[in-house]
């Protein structure tokens, strides 16, 4: 027992020590990247690769451009909206992550 919360304690001491947050921010942007590619499928292109989209989202808001919120920004201003609202209500917060 006492094994056990030792290596507990060690654990979230070590990832205290790393900076947890960076791969939780990670992880909420490859969220907000696949949502957003998956409503530009839902409403514009049936076809459209989100795979693909996925890939250069996430390599635009992880690259060091400084771009890290867009995908949430973009994922937030999308959420609340129609299909046939969201072409011009999103496109400066969406812009270089969906065509």
């Amino acid at each position: 027992m006492r094994s056990t919360i030792f290596v507990f304690f060690a654990s979230v001491a070590a990832l205290a020590g790393t900076g947890c947050s960076d791969p939780i921010q990670a992880i909420d942007q490859s969220v907000d990247c696949n949502d957003i590619c998956n409503r530009y499928r839902d409403c514009y292109d049936s076809a459209y690769d989100t795979g693909a989209c996925r890939s250069r989202c996430e390599n635009y808001v992880h690259g060091d451009g400084g771009h890290g919120d867009q995908a949430n920004q973009c994922d937030m201003c999308l959420d609340p909206r129609s299909c046939t609202t969201v072409a011009f209500a999103c496109s400066t917060q969406c812009m270089n992550i969906i065509p």
